[in-house]
């Protein structure tokens, strides 16, 4: 009897633990999700069938960089958005950004990984400067003096983005 008691205790203290070890996002415990503790965070990855890469490589011109996309809903007290976490190559190395979007717009572009050499990476201010850019438009951005590969990778990220808000973005 004891024996099944230990067993039965085990295996409740496992179905609690376990849960909780496949919830913790490393992507969450970035600065832009702590500055929006007060929002509701939900993860809501995007994976491309076959339908969907087409329409991706009919608008980009390429397949995408990748089938799945790390995307989060942020639904805080006046605004619901998605954020989108997007790795790019820019030269031999990637580089990821942080893009928030509410309603079809850019709210706030983050650098978050940078493995090229530093005069290549985005000053903060030229990020801030997409902010409010339409994803119902084409996007245009102005070039970082002698980082143009930088300039392009943002710019497909943003297309990305862009093509995913316009085309699979389920309100939920």
């Amino acid at each position: 009897m004891e024996l099944l008691r230990l067993r039965l205790i085990f295996l409740s203290l496992f179905l609690i633990t376990v849960p909780v070890w496949g919830l913790v996002d490393p992507i969450l415990d970035l600065n832009f999700f702590k500055n929006h503790s007060n929002c509701r965070t939900l993860r809501n990855y995007l994976y491309l069938n076959k339908d969907k890469m087409n329409l991706f490589k009919e608008k980009l011109g390429k397949n995408p960089d990748s089938a799945i996309f790390r995307r989060y809903e942020l639904k805080c007290k006046n605004e619901e958005g998605s954020v989108y976490i997007m790795n790019g190559l820019v030269r031999s190395h990637y580089m990821t950004l942080l893009i928030h979007a509410v309603n079809k717009e850019v709210k706030d572009v983050k650098l978050v990984s940078f493995a090229e050499p530093t005069e290549y990476k985005p000053k903060v201010n030229w990020l801030q400067a997409l902010n409010g850019r339409s994803f119902q438009k084409n996007i245009e951005i102005d070039g970082i003096s002698g980082a143009t590969l930088t300039t392009q990778t943002t710019k497909n990220l943003l297309n990305q983005v862009k093509i995913m808000e316009n085309n699979f973005h389920d309100k939920k």
